[in-house]
């Protein structure tokens, strides 16, 4: 009887430690709008995953459409990057039935996920005309 007690006890304030957190996608941290497009080269990038990564929180991603278009999303419902000094690293999104165009090796060998990738500032408002121009 007295370990049901407990149990219970637990659970409540589990419950109640839950509700007072919240589970919404209020994120102790500014996370801003962060869309463009991005090139190497000089030419637009497709079909690639782009991982944002600011230090001290957690990564947001994107994935780049024809013309080099994308949108940065941190989570399922929140669209953006968190303000700061990003670390941005690419990686192939075209599938496994595709490879990636032979251009694209030396792109991933500048710019991939085992690679200290791009160094940029997410600007203070976010930006939904942001440009990347990898060289």
């Amino acid at each position: 009887m007295l370990y049901r007690a407990q149990y219970s006890l637990f659970a409540l304030a589990g419950l109640v430690l839950a509700v007072s957190i919240g589970c919404g996608d209020g994120m102790p941290y500014q996370v801003v709008p962060l869309e463009g497009t991005i090139t190497f080269k000089g030419a637009p990038l497709e079909n690639v995953l782009l991982d944002f990564t600011v230090e001290e929180y957690r990564n947001s991603g994107a994935y780049v459409q024809t013309g080099g278009r994308f949108e940065a999303i941190h989570s399922p419902s929140v669209r953006g990057v968190p303000v700061g000094t990003c670390t941005l690293r690419i990686g192939w999104g075209g599938g496994a039935e595709n490879r990636p165009p032979a251009d694209y090796e030396e792109l991933f060998s500048q710019y991939g996920m085992d690679t200290a990738g791009y160094i940029f500032e997410v600007p203070n408002r976010g930006d939904r005309n942001f440009r990347i121009d990898l060289e």
